[in-house]
């Protein structure tokens, strides 16, 4: 379980589900499915990116969770984001 910046909760579940929930109301907004466990989430200004034990990176949109984009990984990325002059950076 982890907060954003605008106060949404987002819940990941080892099926590489990752819900966003309104915080006020626990209703929630909408669902991610990746092709595996999500290891870890990073914020972006209009985005999430998530590691997944798919070997997938996957930038999602915050607004309604569809997939912006996907790069596969040589090899599994389980740490989390880092941030390195202004950059994301995973290993």
């Amino acid at each position: 379980v982890q907060a954003d910046q605008n106060g949404s909760l987002l819940v990941g579940d080892v099926l590489g589900r990752l819900i966003q929930f309104e915080r006020t109301k626990l209703k929630r907004k909408w669902v991610f499915r990746a092709g595996a466990e999500i290891s870890s989430v990073a914020e972006a200004e209009e985005s999430y990116l998530l590691n997944s034990l798919d070997n997938y990176i996957y930038c999602i949109s915050k607004k309604n969770g569809r997939l912006l984009w996907k790069r596969r990984m040589d090899r599994r990325t389980e740490s989390t984001f880092g941030e390195k002059k202004n950059q994301l950076v995973s290993s």
